[in-house]
């Protein structure tokens, strides 16, 4: 039965030819493969427990599921338990308990001690009671224990902002370094007059390249979106500032007439030439570009078209005159508007062109220009605001937020609406709610994010500013560059343009000096900040591993100070030991392959194999289907680690060409070895790995600490429920402002489908906190985001459907306050959708009556698999945490019931549960699975 646990749960078409266990892979296989092996027995029962999200809340009812199935022998029958998030705390305690008992059922027996039997609890029950507050054990806010989470915060949180600001910071000096070349150009327009014609040519060149090898197949890698803004936005929007400049300098009439001609004449013979060519007999089966066109209508719409562009031009350049007739004024107004302008006029001669040739211009070629034209849209909105933040909001605010009460009073204002932010946004943390139905109050969290990071940006702006007057002020002489600047912008020998001071010039040096050093800034501490280690991650985790896997290691020797011992946690790997099936590995010096032919390797996973699942965060994945979830499963499990895309999800097209491919594309499925999973081994591990297998490796160990995913990092990734990227509760606005904040519960792995499996964080931590803050998330990177599984299923059953379980009890105690079973309603939409599996349950015993009760706390049903040879149908039973009409409740819990109306629903929100409300849960959660298989007595026949 062990061998079938760590399967994948659709067996690939050789495999479903095998009848019983398959060896796993031989260990350069296990390496190089980015593939679940297939161990499975056809036929045979497999039961799986399900234990849902829900935080402390669900951990403690599965507290009283577990001891109840204990008392009535049925833990014995669990060969799966599949957890997440809130439920992934008690699943790795008990992993971990059985780990370190001698066999399981020493367990069992210790689970029976509880009060429902008339027995005092063990310790390792004991212990989670002492833990219930496991963040902060001792209460109070002024406790050591919660002063330490707040320094804990404030430290990381300070050096992750200091990298972002100093980004921000480097960015907001950028445009003001870029005005000095414009001034140049401004004063050489020859210069700026050849800019625009190389940039011109380069982008109306590779417009005709784009838009002809567009309709042959073996030209679709040019249609990249890089390959086009490379080639066709980026150089436009060049030659756009390049011809602003020149715009400015022109006084002479005859130059625009001059130029508009040979323009046109240019267009006209080259489009014509064109079209010559492509009525050749040979090129005659090819989707031609321009044969199809009547020059009669062509030749006077681009004509028109020109004219109209050129006439338009004129009207700028008659509108655009030096302000005072200071040039450095001209300059930056031409780098804030030049381009956007210029590149305006062209879109809109390119669309009256369109629009006159009308039917003779093919649709596929308009949609493409409607393309670009978002693009340079986009990129014409960001550089404005770029440009204007740098140059003129700094300059324009400065009096205004001279009045400190007026500062005092925005900075309260934004503190505020941070503080309401974060709270709105809390609450929808553990949800899976597509975007469209989000509640009204997802929509208001989203403005006011919006609203803050504007102002966030602009202080940080306004900082720079008030930085680089300091730095001016303090300065000897004050204009160290000025000479050399002043000398640059001297058109020969005639009289400087730079005379008259200006902001730009004055603060060229402090520009400078600050640029450089939040530069260097930002790049070292991305370098050194890891990005995982000083998010909430490690301090989450933490805490725990203290309460949830502290409580069976009885050797425990905690440091008196902190409270913390590192042997609390275990290697996930170490709960499926890998062990030669033959005598003690061989020498393996001179022949690499022999311990490999004599010594496979066979995995043995306790059981029940415990499932942690966690989100595969596809935020910017490119699949439609899944722009709703924006979010797969990963799942973490003792011998693999990894995830398998349903065939809608991802970046892969559905119908693929071999030669359209790109090879780094991730795979639909990518599994590896736990035991070497994110491990920062060395490239001599590896080949160790590969000659002598993992039992003869010793755990790889940098500063003290052992690498490689462990228990608790794999709870504490489940259960990562506050994050920037949460599946479908992604906000853009939202993500920017929890990276700012550093509130991140989540964690980059590597990539099981890229090269780089085995690195256990990014190099660099400021590009990944600006892939995080922008959402920039997918399958395709080296690294993958990985957050509360609640945030793709919150139930954990989707894997148990996936490994086709005859057998599945479902405890469900996710927030449903309405009774609105969301998180139900979630996990039978994908199964239908991914898998082709149906879950019929009869809720009505579940609705809730007007009494606020219901009928009863559980409901059995029926799992009808997709058509497989080894299983059609599966039982379900669930288990939701509800007061029943009945009131067969102690009077302990009716009395707890009384006090707070909101149970046994309260927000997950409340993670510092106290003696009686720990009670209360535990004990329901024993009374209704004793109702449950009172019922159902024959359930596991």
């Amino acid at each position: 039965m062990e061998s079938m646990l760590s399967g994948a749960a659709i067996p690939a078409p050789a495999q479903v030819a095998s009848s019983m266990g398959v060896l796993p892979p031989r260990p350069s296989e296990a390496v190089d493969s980015n593939g679940e092996p297939e161990q499975k027995t056809l036929g045979d029962k497999r039961v799986g427990l399900a234990f849902s999200g829900g935080g402390i809340r669900s951990a403690t009812f599965s507290l009283g599921v577990l001891q109840r199935l204990a008392m009535r022998d049925m833990l014995r029958e669990i060969d799966i338990l599949s957890t997440v998030s809130g439920g992934g705390y008690i699943g790795a305690f008990l992993s971990a308990w059985i780990h370190r008992s001698e066999k399981p059922d020493d367990v069992w027996d210790e689970l029976k001690r509880c009060p429902e039997n008339n027995q005092t609890e063990p310790a390792e029950v004991q212990w989670l009671r002492r833990y219930s507050n496991y963040l902060t054990p001792r209460v109070g806010v002024l406790s050591l224990d919660a002063l330490t989470l707040v320094a804990t915060y404030l430290r990381n949180v300070a050096l992750n902002m200091s990298v972002l600001i100093a980004f921000v910071t480097a960015m907001v000096m950028v445009p003001l370094l870029f005005v000095i070349p414009v001034i140049w150009l401004l004063a050489h327009p020859s210069l700026a007059r050849d800019g625009m014609a190389v940039f011109g040519s380069i982008a109306l060149f590779a417009c005709f390249i784009q838009l002809f090898f567009a309709a042959h197949r073996n030209w679709l890698r040019l249609t990249q979106p890089a390959f086009v803004y490379a080639t066709v936005v980026v150089p436009g929007f060049l030659a756009g500032l390049f011809g602003g400049a020149w715009l400015t300098s022109i006084d002479n009439s005859f130059v625009w007439e001059l130029v508009c001609l040979i323009f046109i004449v240019v267009i006209v013979l080259a489009m014509a030439v064109a079209q010559i060519a492509f009525r050749r007999p040979q090129l005659a089966a090819s989707p031609p570009l321009v044969s199809s066109f009547r020059f009669r209508v062509y030749a006077p719409a681009t004509a028109v078209a020109v004219i109209a562009g050129f006439l338009m031009l004129r009207a700028l350049h008659d509108a655009w005159k030096p302000v005072d007739n200071v040039p450095v004024d001209s300059a930056d107004l031409m780098l804030t508007f030049g381009a956007p302008l210029l590149v305006g006029v062209i879109a809109i001669s390119v669309t009256l062109w369109i629009g006159l040739m009308g039917r003779d211009y093919p649709e596929m070629y308009r949609e493409w220009w409607s393309r670009v034209g978002g693009a340079s849209i986009t990129m014409g909105i960001v550089w404005v605001a770029w440009c204007a933040l740098a140059i003129y909001v700094p300059t324009y605010l400065d009096n205004w937020l001279s009045n400190i009460q007026r500062l005092w009073s925005i900075a309260a204002g934004w503190l505020a609406s941070v503080a309401t932010v974060i709270g709105l946004f809390r609450s929808l943390s553990g949800t899976t709610s597509p975007g469209k139905i989000l509640p009204k109050r997802a929509v208001v969290a989203a403005v006011l994010a919006s609203v803050v990071l504007v102002v966030l940006v602009v202080a940080i702006a306004c900082g720079a500013f008030a930085l680089l007057r300091t730095i001016a002020s303090l300065a000897a002489d004050g204009n160290g560059f000025l000479d050399v600047t002043e000398w640059a912008c001297r058109p020969g020998n005639s009289t400087s343009i730079c005379n008259t001071p200006h902001h730009d010039l004055y603060f060229l040096p402090a520009i400078w000096k600050v640029f450089l050093a939040s530069t260097v800034t930002a790049l070292l501490l991305g370098w050194r900040v890891d990005i995982n280690r000083f998010s909430l991650h490690d301090m989450y985790k933490n805490r725990l591993i203290r309460c949830y896997l502290g409580a069976s290691n009885r050797a425990r020797k905690p440091n008196w100070f902190t409270g913390f011992d590192p042997d609390d946690d275990i290697a996930l790997a170490d709960l499926a030991p890998l062990r030669g099936s033959g005598s003690t590995p061989h020498d393996t010096s001179s022949d690499p392959s022999t311990p490999t032919e004599r010594a496979p390797l066979r995995a043995e996973p306790q059981r029940p194999f415990p499932i942690f699942n966690a989100t595969l965060n596809l935020v910017h994945g490119a699949e439609l289907a899944w722009q709703e979830r924006k979010a797969a499963l990963f799942v973490l499990t003792p011998t693999y680690c990894g995830y398998q895309l349903a065939p809608s999800s991802g970046n892969k097209p559905l119908f693929s060409v071999p030669d359209t491919q790109q090879t780094e594309e991730a795979p639909q499925e990518a599994f590896r070895p736990t035991v070497l999973y994110a491990d920062n081994a060395s490239r001599s591990d590896r080949r160790a790995y590969r000659t002598a297998g993992p039992q003869n490796l010793p755990a790889n160990v940098q500063n003290g600490e052992r690498t490689g995913f462990t228990v608790g990092m794999a709870m504490a990734t489940s259960g990562a429920a506050v994050s920037p990227n949460m599946g479908a509760n992604t906000q853009p606005a939202l993500a920017m402002l929890l990276t700012f904040f550093n509130i991140r519960l989540g964690r980059w792995c590597p990539n099981p489908g890229k090269r780089d499996w085995r690195r256990a964080s990014p190099r660099s931590n400021l590009a990944w906190l600006l892939a995080e803050a922008s959402g920039n998330t997918n399958e395709q990177r080296n690294f993958v985001y990985l957050s509360d599984g609640g945030h793709f299923e919150n139930t954990a059953v989707y894997e148990l459907v996936r490994r086709r379980c005859s057998h599945i009890v479902m405890v469900d105690a996710g927030a449903d306050p309405t009774r609105a079973f969301e998180d139900l309603g979630n996990l039978i939409r994908k199964v239908r959708v991914d898998l082709g599996a149906k879950i019929d349950l009869n809720l009505g015993e579940l609705y809730a009556l007007k009494s606020g009760r219901s009928n009863a706390g559980f409901v059995r049903g029926k799992v009808t698999y997709a058509t497989n040879p080894e299983r059609e149908t599966g039982k379900i039973l669930l288990i939701k945490p509800t007061l029943c009409k009945q009131k067969i409740e102690p009077a302990d819990i009716y009395n707890y019931a009384r006090g707070d109306h909101t149970f046994p629903q309260q927000t997950t929100l409340d993670q510092w549960f106290d003696e009686s409300q720990f009670e209360a849960y535990r004990c329901l959660g024993s009374l209704l699975t004793e109702a449950a298989f009172t019922t159902n007595p024959e359930f596991f026949s």
